[in-house]
């Protein structure tokens, strides 16, 4: 909704009650239904009209607590509901218990492709424990060959 379209509202709802006839309960719940679209169910706005009743306060108060509003609109805007992500709609007890699973379950996939890099790929039959993992690196059977003579 523009706040064009809400000034016109809560102008409208001003013009209905300078008729005696239209100061019902009717009109309070469908003012107090525009204004918690306007401007959030936890405003100050919200928590004045649900105090409301017409045996309560003169027109004249009604009237000016509209226009407060409609200057409040062109001031400051209407009300925008704040934007969420998935994550907030996780409980956190499960959040508590996903994250670390995810976390290991990372790490176990990491560790399996280091030790699928780290093995001989010409000689399938050969461990990781021999060579690099194992920390002794193994001779080059060209070089020793070349001592030798």
């Amino acid at each position: 909704m523009k706040k064009n379209q809400a000034i016109t509202i809560l102008k409208n709802q001003i013009n209905k009650i300078q008729n005696q006839e239209n100061r019902t309960t009717e009109w309070t719940v469908q003012t107090r239904t525009y204004i918690e679209k306007f401007f959030g169910i936890e405003s100050k706005e919200v928590r004045y009209i649900n105090k409301f009743s017409f045996y309560n306060y003169p027109s004249g108060d009604v009237e000016l607590f509209l226009n407060n509003c409609i200057e409040t609109i062109e001031n400051i805007g209407l009300y925008k509901k704040p934007k969420t992500n998935f994550l907030y709609t996780i409980p956190n007890w499960l959040a508590m218990l996903l994250f670390p699973l995810m976390l290991t379950i990372g790490i176990a996939i990491g560790n399996l492709q280091a030790r699928s890099q780290l093995i001989d790929k010409s000689n399938p039959d050969k461990s990781i424990s021999t060579g690099v993992a194992s920390g002794i690196a193994e001779p080059k059977t060209d070089s020793i060959s070349e001592y030798k003579n």
